[in-house]
């Protein structure tokens, strides 16, 4: 993908996973498995979100948060119903963080 045809913001991102196998951190399969666990966890919950919000086509997050707050009613039991859809979307996001998003004032682009 970073040889394709990319904004420059786009193209000089490298991810904390990217990152971490340039300077030899992990392995090129390591890196790979991250990648599909995540895309595998990403696309679950994409499909529940989608199917709880009628096919609404906007980001993850937005996406989300529409959902929780029309639900902000309905209290503990709501959270027992969809406890496993919950813990994937906090699943979800604390992957994106650990692997994946940079932290706040560190480059885009590598020295």
């Amino acid at each position: 993908i970073y040889e394709s045809w990319r904004p420059h913001v786009c193209h000089a991102f490298r991810c904390r996973l990217l990152r971490r196998y340039d300077a030899g951190e992990i392995s090129l399969a390591e890196a790979i498995a991250v990648v599909t666990r995540t895309t595998a966890l990403a696309d679950r919950v994409w499909a529940q979100l989608r199917e709880r919000m009628e096919g609404e086509q906007r980001s993850l997050v937005t996406l989300f948060r529409a959902w929780e707050g029309s639900q902000a009613e309905a209290g503990a039991a709501w959270r027992r119903e969809h406890a496993a859809f919950l813990l994937d979307c906090a699943s979800l996001q604390v992957r994106l963080d650990r692997d994946f998003r940079l932290k706040p004032n560190q480059e885009v682009a590598e020295p």
